[in-house]
């Protein structure tokens, strides 16, 4: 007997992103959809599942990606207040271009779901400029990773702070 899968659907967020939804699809036409794309990459810069809990070293999820011939488009839903920092965006382009060596331009955006914006890259990146987004991400890597050897943890004061940090003893803790 076959069990029929039904998907969930929250009917709730289904407004705020099906307006997002439609103008996906639409721009994908004549390209390639790709929907919660799992990309994983190993410490020799080598693609791997994402699922090889032993090999793989950097992993994301892109939540939409459209490829047209040699661009890319990457999308990632939010559903707190917009931010600034193009990181995560930075990040996915640079899984992309290992994933899909053919993509030359790299376009990516965050969707605000409560306010109904988009933030992110104003003009594409290009491949020869993902080279500078994994030096500044293998910086930031080698510095996590310091730290974690030498258990140094400077108390620094973020968004988790007031209400979701135990850590009472920090002088930045707002419990």
């Amino acid at each position: 007997r076959k069990q029929s899968q039904q998907a969930f659907v929250d009917q709730e967020t289904l407004p705020l992103v099906k307006p997002f939804c439609d103008a996906l699809i639409k721009a994908a036409t004549g390209g390639t959809l790709l929907t919660e794309f799992e990309m994983a990459i190993d410490r020799k810069m080598q693609i791997c599942g994402s699922r090889e809990w032993n090999r793989a070293w950097g992993r994301g999820i892109a939540d939409v990606v459209i490829i047209k011939g040699d661009t890319a488009w990457v999308y990632d839903w939010k559903s707190g207040k917009p931010k600034e920092d193009m990181t995560q965006l930075k990040l996915f382009c640079a899984f992309l271009a290992l994933h899909y060596p053919q993509i030359q331009h790299f376009l990516s955006k965050f969707i605000w779901l409560k306010t109904k914006t988009t933030t992110g890259m104003d003009k594409p990146i290009t491949k020869a400029e993902i080279l500078e987004v994994w030096k500044d991400i293998l910086v930031r890597v080698r510095r996590m990773e310091e730290a974690w050897v030498n258990e140094i943890f400077p108390m620094r004061k973020n968004g988790l702070c007031k209400n979701w940090c135990g850590v009472t003893s920090c002088p930045h803790c707002g419990k």
